[in-house]
């Protein structure tokens, strides 16, 4: 059983009939069609609001585009300034490793420059401590020793018993000393070679060597007393040599053992020796002490013409005027 409330259904009733009434409904409806205008009005505001804020959110938006493609333009500009740097830095380092090892090249080459003046310079000094004497050759060699040098000439070479043989030389002593004990040391044998036209260095270095392999040494110690400006005689044995060849070529040097200073002497301006002689006398100069051998005298008319001989025992050319 359904139970309804009369008093409910009776004010619906009115209230029904008072709205649907001509006047009210009207006016109802003039409400509405007010509102329905109101909406649309109100709607297309927010249309137009709707398509302006898409409008400009459109243009942000190709703002934020060309922003970005400047952006990235520039970063791109970077990226090839930063590698045009990288570059020239790396071409920087290459710069200073090829400068770097040019001078290390250069200062290598000066450096072979340096020891190879110096090997130049040891080997001369060397070689004007050994006196060459050829077998029958004439004049005299200097040879230089720790005390100064010396003038020597090779006089006789006389073959002994057992293969040896008998050395005599004379001995110039230019210096203000007196030397009363020496050493000779050296070695003999065949005349070095010489470097022919067109000939390399290297072989003719390497015939050098060999060269030096056939000649044999000696050593000997010698008591002669060498008087200062003067010749002496001094005699020694050589062994017998270590090849066949004969003795052409004698290459000595010199070293002293003892000697005292001499009490020194006014020396005359003027050196007295005979015509022909082998002996040669010391002739003093403003410049030094030279040696002279008169060779031979001619009768001229109103005169004697003289040959002579002058050693130059300086380090130094000069003009001499009789």
């Amino acid at each position: 059983m359904i139970s309804v409330d009369l008093r409910f259904l009776t004010f619906s009733k009115q209230f029904f009939l008072h709205w649907t009434s001509p006047p009210v409904a009207r006016l109802v409806t003039k409400l509405c069609i007010a509102s329905s205008v109101i909406l649309l009005t109100a709607c297309e505001e927010e249309q137009e609001k709707i398509e302006a804020l898409e409008t400009e959110l459109s243009l942000i938006k190709n703002s934020v585009r060309d922003l970005k493609d400047r952006v990235q333009g520039e970063s791109e500009r970077t990226d090839n300034f930063t590698h045009r740097i990288e570059t020239t830095e790396e071409q920087s380092r290459d710069a200073l490793e090829q400068a770097s090892n040019a001078v290390l090249q250069q200062g290598d080459r000066f450096k072979r420059v340096e020891e190879g003046i110096a090997q130049i310079s040891k080997t001369q000094q060397k070689r004007e401590s050994l006196a060459y004497l050829k077998v029958g050759g004439e004049g005299h060699a200097p040879i230089r020793t720790g005390h100064g040098t010396f003038l020597v000439r090779l006089e006789k070479l006389i073959p002994t018993p057992g293969g040896g043989s008998k050395v005599q030389i004379l001995i110039g002593n230019l210096l203000g000393l007196t030397v009363q004990q020496f050493d000779l040391k050296g070695d003999f044998g065949s005349n070095s070679p010489e470097l022919t036209p067109g000939e390399k260095y290297e072989v003719f270095s390497q015939r050098l060597d060999e060269w030096q392999k056939t000649l044999t040494p000696f050593v000997v110690t010698l008591d002669e007393e060498l008087k200062p400006n003067r010749w002496t005689k001094a005699t020694f044995d050589l062994p017998a040599s270590t090849n066949k060849h004969a003795i052409e070529l004698l290459r000595l040097s010199m070293s002293i053992k003892r000697a005292y200073l001499s009490e020194k002497k006014q020396l005359s301006e003027f050196a007295f020796t005979g015509i022909g002689s082998k002996a040669a006398l010391m002739m003093k100069s403003p410049y030094g002490s030279f040696l002279l051998t008169l060779d031979d005298a001619e009768r001229q008319e109103g005169g004697m013409l003289i040959h002579a001989r002058i050693g130059n025992p300086l380090g130094y050319a000069i003009t001499i005027r009789a």
